[in-house]
């Protein structure tokens, strides 16, 4: 069982993560050419790298910021969140496990956890109340486990005690209000918005629609649900297998596909299965088997079972819909909101870019990837 990880302010912009494909390349390089702070980190993260985490104690020093180490434990922890976010983006079972998952995501993960730390130290030093939010958390927390033994073993499984939830849950809470009074979007402190300038003209709406009309083209489309059992919760292939085949026979004695994907469906990442509106750009996203069974097969019709490496699948053609353009009146709200938050970003970034510009970080060619980004952030932002 996962604890509740906390939310964070950066676009995706790679699979697993946050910052862009080039600076995730100089830091797998930077890794792998031993540049820590020690040797023992540099160990530790070409371990890390290759797979060998049980080589790795818990609490070896990966980066100094501002003085604070971030640990592997930290990175693991990370690394927990960002496969969490990336299975729920992609719709799919992701093996945190697997030692070649862990290596591609090992780079966005040490990035992440230095922007993590740079806010948390920000945070700190305001003067948020957050004592009654951290008690409903492990309130929550408790709830979930079912009883006060099953959530000690959630702890020990996490390796923390209660005082060290407390602790991270209060740091989360700060870093959440942190965020909202000085990045939210709409709710953040008036005195401390950005100075950029967040109105968007009529003129700019109308613009936007007439220079990118192919955006407002709806494509021709099928929507498609999806039944995913996974092998792991069910006993192994042979038991994923038989409620695949129990699903089958249900929905071919009349049961609604919706309702028994809201039942069995092991993915929690998406509502009752729901793969959305499959438009010819998004084919490459998705098995070219589900593709080919939603070009032949009719609305109401369901795929036979598909086999993955963790589990069994079923996919069923919900609707589909032709092309059409839509007008203007019928966007303009989209757009409007849409330039805002384009502004917004802009701001977020000169905001992100302060925060790493404030920081010292070892070792040095860490803080130089760091550096070239905040120099592409304040571009970015103008």
């Amino acid at each position: 069982m996962r604890i509740s990880g906390r939310r964070t302010l950066l676009r995706a912009s790679s699979p697993f993560g946050a910052f862009s494909v080039t600076v995730l390349a100089m830091a797998s390089s930077l890794f792998a050419s031993f540049g820590f702070v020690s040797f023992s980190a540099a160990a530790a993260s070409a371990q890390l790298l290759a797979g060998e985490e049980d080589r790795v104690p818990v609490d070896e020093v990966v980066a100094v910021i501002n003085n604070e180490p971030i640990t592997r434990r930290d990175i693991d922890r990370t690394i927990d969140s960002l496969v969490e976010l990336a299975e729920k983006r992609n719709a799919m079972e992701i093996d945190e496990n697997d030692p070649a998952v862990r290596r591609q995501i090992f780079p966005d993960a040490v990035l992440r956890a230095i922007y993590d730390k740079l806010l948390q130290q920000m945070a700190v030093k305001e003067d948020f109340v957050v004592e009654q939010k951290v008690e409903q958390r492990i309130r929550l927390e408790r709830e979930k486990a079912g009883s006060e033994a099953a959530f000690q073993r959630m702890l020990a499984e996490q390796e923390m005690t209660l005082s060290e939830l407390e602790d991270s849950f209060a740091t989360d809470e700060r870093t959440n209000t942190f965020v909202s009074t000085y990045f939210g979007f709409g709710d953040a402190d008036p005195t401390k918005r950005p100075s950029v300038d967040m109105n968007v003209s009529p003129g700019e709406i109308v613009a936007y629609y007439r220079e990118n009309r192919a955006e407002f083209q709806i494509r021709a489309a099928v929507k498609l649900r999806q039944i995913y059992v996974s092998n792991k919760r069910h006993g192994g292939r042979d038991g994923a297998t038989d409620v695949i085949q129990d699903v089958l026979e249900r929905v071919k004695a009349g049961e609604d596909f919706r309702k028994l994907a809201e039942e069995f469906d092991d993915l929690a990442s998406r509502e009752a299965g729901d793969l959305g509106w499959i438009t010819p750009e998004k084919e490459g996203d998705y098995p070219s088997a589900v593709i080919e069974f939603a070009k032949r097969a009719d609305v109401g019709q369901v795929s036979p079972p598909e086999l993955t490496q963790f589990g069994i699948y079923v996919t069923w053609i919900e609707d589909r819909r032709e092309s059409e353009s839509l007008a203007f009146r019928d966007v303009q709200e989209r757009i409007r909101q849409q330039l805002l938050m384009q502004k917004y970003n802009r701001y977020e970034d000169l905001m992100l870019a302060k925060l790493f510009d404030r920081a010292v970080i070892h070792p040095a060619q860490l803080a130089e990837s760091i550096r070239l980004r905040a120099e592409r952030m304040r571009s970015s932002g103008g």
